[in-house]
């Protein structure tokens, strides 16, 4: 395997990228799960440990990825930075708006979900798009007003990190909520209709 501090910048991020989301998918799968599960760890501890890494991860990417070499792109002057800062507030807003309806201690693995699964939300945001907060972020950060090589190759891996996830989560929804499959059929994932869904 190659040495990824040895890479092209962009590969570096890339290749760390893909490792990030395989330990990731890894730990999110039913499989990797139950295994655990029959050893005795309870659902609520996985969940717990599973939020841990996965920011202890995180860090540890962006930390890598803050070291490369890098090199500016743009860097946006007004009155288009304030337009592109708009953007980034409301990305700030969608992520926002995505917290309200969710059991957020629940999701953060502090206590269980009720009914042991992760429950089916509709309401506010979920009504018009069914992943707003991978959107949230994606609006902040590729409305960002400057952009360098390596933060716009980052952005980029994270949004197909993103779509990749969003899949996987919905295969999940699927086999806990077989309703869900209605849902989607009606609701887009990432784009929001202009008009709302009855």
């Amino acid at each position: 395997m190659p040495d990824v501090i040895s890479l092209h910048p962009v590969q570096s991020i890339w290749c760390s990228g893909m490792l990030f989301a395989l330990i990731h998918s890894v730990l999110a799968s039913r499989v990797c799960k139950t295994g655990w599960y029959a050893i005795g760890l309870s659902p609520r501890a996985y969940r717990l440990i599973y939020v841990g890494i996965g920011l202890f991860t995180t860090a540890l990417w962006l930390g890598f990825v803050s070291q490369l070499p890098d090199r500016p792109l743009y860097d946006v002057d007004w009155p288009w930075r304030a337009g592109m800062l708009a953007v980034q507030a409301l990305g700030l807003w969608v992520v926002l708006a995505s917290l309200v309806p969710i059991d957020v201690p629940a999701f953060l693995g502090l206590r269980l979900f009720p009914q042991g699964v992760e429950p089916f939300v509709q309401r506010g945001i979920y009504r018009h798009m069914r992943h707003p907060m991978y959107v949230g972020i994606m609006l902040m950060m590729f409305a960002s007003p400057s952009q360098s090589l390596v933060s716009l190759n980052l952005f980029l891996s994270i949004a197909v990190y993103f779509v990749a996830g969003s899949r996987m989560e919905e295969r999940r929804m699927l086999e806990a909520h077989p309703e869900y499959e209605a849902y989607k059929a009606m609701v887009p994932a990432f784009i929001p209709r202009l008009r709302g869904n009855e």
